[in-house]
This record gives C-alpha cells, sequence and structure tokens, in this order.
C-alpha cells in the first residue's frame, strides 16, 4: 500500500448531509493537517502527524489524502474507514476545540480513558495557552463554559466516541483533567476509502526533510505555515532551489531571506504572520 486514499466528495455531502464549497473544504483539511497524535511507551515519547498532503483533484470531485510514513503502523483500522471518518468529524464538528479533544480522545478510546493531563499542558493543547503564560478563559467556569461542555456536546452528537470529563483539584485549585471515552455506534454509512496506487509529483521523503531544516534555518516556525509549504510537492522544489540559489549566491538576500522565500512561494507574508 502506498499510503495515499482518494474519497468522493460527493458520498461526503450524501453522508453529512451538506453540501461543501471549495473554501470550506480546505478548512476543514487544514484542520485535519494540523491533527497530532501522541504515542508513549517505556523507550520513547512521540509526536506524529497524521497527513503528509491532501491533494484536490479538479474535475473528479475527490480528495486525496497522503499519510504520513511515521503513522501508518498505527492506523489498523483503515479498512473500517477510520480515515473517512477522521474527515467526517473534521466537517461535522464545528468548534476548533472540539476536533483536537476528538483527536486527542480517539487515541485512548481502547483504554476507555485518557491519562491525566495537568491543566496548563491540556490548555497549550488546545492553544489556550502560550509560551508566555497568556491564557484564554482562565476562569474555570469559563473553560467549561465555551470549550469543555460545547467539545462534549459536539463530539456526543456527530462522532463514533461518548465522552465525558473530569476535573480534578489539588487543594482548593483545579489542577488536573481526564476524559472517560466509550464507543458509540454511528449512524452514517462512511464514504469508502479507495486505495491510489501512484501519486505524480511524488518526492522523496529526504527532499521533503531537507526543507524541513531549511525552514528552521529560516526560522519559518508556524505549524500551520509550515504544513502548508511542507505537504505541497512545488513548494518543497521551490524551497530546495531557493537554498541553493543562496548557497551559490544567485540570490541574496541578507535582510529578510525568510520573507523573499514566502514571496517566492506566493504566501501572503501578512496573512502568514498573523
Amino acid at each position: 500500500p502506498t499510503g495515499v486514499y482518494d474519497i468522493s466528495v460527493k458520498e461526503l455531502s450524501r453522508t453529512t448531509g451538506k453540501k461543501y464549497d471549495y473554501l470550506y473544504l480546505r478548512k476543514a483539511t487544514e484542520a485535519m493537517g494540523g491533527r497530532m497524535f501522541e504515542v508513549e511507551n517505556d523507550q520513547v515519547y512521540e509526536q506524529i502527524w497524521m497527513f503528509q498532503r491532501v491533494r484536490y483533484i479538479k474535475g473528479t470531485g475527490s480528495i486525496q489524502f497522503e499519510l504520513t510514513n511515521a503513522i501508518r503502523p498505527y492506523l489498523f483500522d483503515l479498512r473500517d474507514n477510520f480515515t473517512s471518518f477522521q474527515l467526517y468529524a473534521a466537517l461535522r464538528l464545528t468548534s476548533k476545540y472540539a476536533k483536537r479533544i476528538y483527536s486527542l480522545c480517539s487515541q485512548w478510546k481502547d483504554l476507555g480513558e485518557t491519562k491525566r493531563f495537568e491543566l496548563d499542558d491540556f490548555r497549550r493543547m488546545l492553544y489556550l495557552l502560550d509560551d508566555k503564560g497568556n491564557e484564554k478563559f482562565r476562569q474555570i467556569g469559563q473553560l467549561k463554559q465555551f470549550v469543555l461542555d460545547e467539545a462534549v456536546k459536539q463530539i456526543n452528537e456527530h462522532t463514533d466516541l461518548r465522552i465525558d470529563y473530569q476535573l480534578e483539584k489539588q487543594g482548593r485549585a483545579f489542577k488536573s483533567i481526564v476524559f472517560k471515552i466509550t464507543r458509540q455506534t454511528v449512524s452514517v454509512v462512511l464514504p469508502e476509502l479507495a486505495p491510489v496506487k501512484q501519486l505524480s509529483l511524488e518526492l522523496p521523503d529526504h527532499r521533503t526533510q531537507n526543507a524541513g531544516r531549511i525552514l528552521d534555518e529560516l526560522r519559518i516556525v508556524d505549524p500551520q505555515l509550515r504544513a502548508r509549504i511542507l505537504q505541497d510537492a512545488e513548494h518543497v522544489r521551490a524551497v530546495n532551489q531557493f537554498a541553493h540559489d543562496m548557497r551559490t549566491d544567485k540570490v541574496k538576500a541578507t535582510r529578510n531571506p525568510a520573507g523573499l522565500l514566502l514571496t517566492i512561494l506566493g504566501i501572503n507574508t501578512k496573512a502568514a504572520s498573523s
């Protein structure tokens, strides 16, 4: 298997009962692209991203999903339309926090509950707490109302999981959270995934890895921006070519090489920094 799968937009529309335009689908698959899985055993802790690339095949009404090599050993249930349901959930869950919590709980569904997360760590996972300590929904009542309760409601209504959460105190303050998880029957027939034999514009892994190192050197660190670049074959080629041109003095950008690269890629620098 190549790790590349095809799904019909028409079938998705029939499944969800909604019609999707191009921009809506782009936002949904962008959310999927940033989906990260955590795998831990006695030897190692890993963060693994699920999708290497998502491609819209113009004129065919289909979307192709290319899984990363690292995630494939963990997806034993591809035949049960795991990836289809990931897309279905991404389209049905309107809360960005619900999508992240669903992804998190999916990793622990066989155990019936997640591990116990320190609240600060959990807030960082949901991007509610940045590295400087700035915090959204600081009060526990706000966290429950605007994040947890809405996420639980959407996940229980629209996915294969039924979840609940328990906030735990240390002394008088809440310090940790754990999610209880049970499976539930899904009353939809998910569209079938068709394996794709071969992708055009296939890139060797080392070229994508090298492009990632170049982005590191240029301090292009925004996760969504990096995913947008590294999941596009033409962008990866352009990044490698840019580095070669810089080394050979064909291109000179002493002040802002990162900005020049983004301009070459056709990425709006203001949007990228917002």
